[in-house]
């Protein structure tokens, strides 16, 4: 397959971009014919206007296909880089709950709707006003869950102080927020009372997995998701969502989670 062939299937693959050892034979083929068109060149034997034209062609597509190979190398980088990094908070949320549960039903994933108003800036560097709108989900106690009320959207700053009685009546909270904009919706340290708390990164994400915890089931769950991930980090993209949940259930307790609050 000829390097133009090779550069137009990798433009339709994305990011699931393989490199197979035939494409990179192809390449150390057509870089071997390069040297040998600049050794022709070099020689003064040829028109140099119209080889140096093909050369460099060549030497753009071959420039071209490195890049190619660079991004399949590099793949998810971040993930190597940072590996206590999350790569899938649904498969976490669902293994924190199935495994606080399991001897009863005592915890719900609940979602909270969230609106502000703000301003923001224009591309022509204007600052217009709007109403900005985000999500938070919860995991925690069913019964205490059920006195927030989510059938509409409320502020960061109601839904931050509301939690919060949650969080120091002695109930452990999981929290994840998704919204691209500066808003204060977790718990002020200072506000929170006799909980552990642990805040886990994601890749590709703005925002963290918080947990505050007191002594409970939910608290069990989280400590055995932080030994999991300092033991085999935070990518689980591709293990099946049962065997993650048996992977975490196994683990003993983590890492000591920071004490925040009084």
């Amino acid at each position: 397959m000829g390097i133009k062939n090779i550069l137009e299937e990798y433009s339709k693959v994305g990011d699931n971009l393989k490199v197979s050892k035939k494409e990179l034979a192809d390449f150390a083929k057509e870089y071997l014919y390069i040297r040998k068109l600049r050794d022709k060149y070099n020689s003064g034997h040829c028109n140099r206007k119209e080889l140096g034209e093909e050369i460099l062609e060549r030497v753009k597509n071959l420039n071209r296909l490195i890049d190619y190979f660079k991004l399949d190398l590099s793949g998810h980088k971040e993930l190597y880089e940072f590996p206590e990094y999350i790569s899938d908070y649904t498969s976490v949320l669902v293994a924190l709950i199935t495994i606080a549960n399991k001897k009863e039903e005592k915890y719900i994933l609940k979602e909270f709707p969230l609106e502000q108003q703000g301003s923001y800036e224009t591309r022509h560097g204007d600052r217009e006003r709007g109403i900005f709108k985000g999500n938070v989900w919860v995991i925690g106690d069913k019964e205490a869950l059920s006195r927030i009320d989510n059938s509409s959207p409320m502020s960061p700053n109601i839904f931050k102080h509301e939690i919060t009685k949650v969080i120091n009546e002695g109930y452990s909270t999981v929290m994840i927020t998704s919204h691209d904009y500066d808003w204060s919706v977790l718990p002020d340290d200072d506000k929170v009372e006799k909980a552990s708390t642990a805040k886990f990164k994601a890749s590709g994400f703005v925002s963290e997995l918080c947990a505050y915890t007191h002594s409970d089931e939910l608290a069990e769950a989280v400590y055995k998701l932080s030994a999991y991930i300092d033991t085999y980090g935070g990518n689980i993209s591709g293990i099946g969502i049962d065997d993650f949940i048996d992977r975490v259930n196994s683990m003993e307790k983590g890492r000591v989670l920071s004490k925040t609050g009084r």
